[in-house]
């Protein structure tokens, strides 16, 4: 709760500062603070920005370059995570820019914040659809750790359902097997 007291403070800086000089000593005086307080903060917010930014381009590139994946764009209304994560995946980027280039609903989503109680429901429905292998017809369901793959082999039928490792991610798309010969 200091950050009220941060603010008023420096408001009151700057209002002594305005009073006290004229207004050319005034605005030298900010013109160097300013110059030493964007200097002094760069080395950090220049590595959020690199991490952050990126460059500009006509299209967003993507490691999804098997054709399965514009298949599985018309035939699935959903990109599903197993298991939901609550910290960043290294992967969420690609898969929220596949289901929002092709109007899908996902969860492969980062948020700053996440609320335990929703994390923990998702996370429990995601677990109840591994163990008895319910998995929803209109979800292509991208399997994150290699220990939740066993677990949903089990349930994998080998006439309908395909599991497999596409473009270095391992995919159950559940239904129609056949669809995506």
């Amino acid at each position: 709760m200091f950050w009220p007291v941060f603010y008023a403070l420096h408001f009151g800086i700057l209002y002594v500062i305005a009073r006290s000089y004229s207004s050319s000593v005034a605005t030298g005086i900010l013109v160097v603070g300013l110059v030493v307080q964007i200097s002094d903060t760069s080395v950090g917010w220049r590595i959020v920005r690199d991490q952050l930014m990126t460059k500009p381009a006509s299209q967003w590139p993507s490691p999804l370059k098997h054709a399965f994946w514009q298949q599985a764009a018309t035939r699935y209304r959903k990109v599903r995570w197993i298991m939901p994560l609550e910290e960043k995946s290294p992967n969420f980027a690609t898969f929220a820019s596949y289901a929002a280039a092709h109007g899908l609903a996902t969860d492969a989503v980062y948020l700053n914040r996440i609320g335990r109680k929703q994390l923990d429901a998702a996370r429990g429905k995601a677990q109840a659809t591994l163990e008895t292998g319910n998995f929803e017809a209109d979800s292509l369901y991208i399997i994150l750790e290699p220990s939740n793959v066993a677990e949903a082999a089990r349930h994998v039928d080998q006439s309908t359902d395909l599991l497999a490792k596409i473009d270095g991610f391992m995919v159950l798309a559940h239904s129609e097997r056949r669809w995506f010969a």
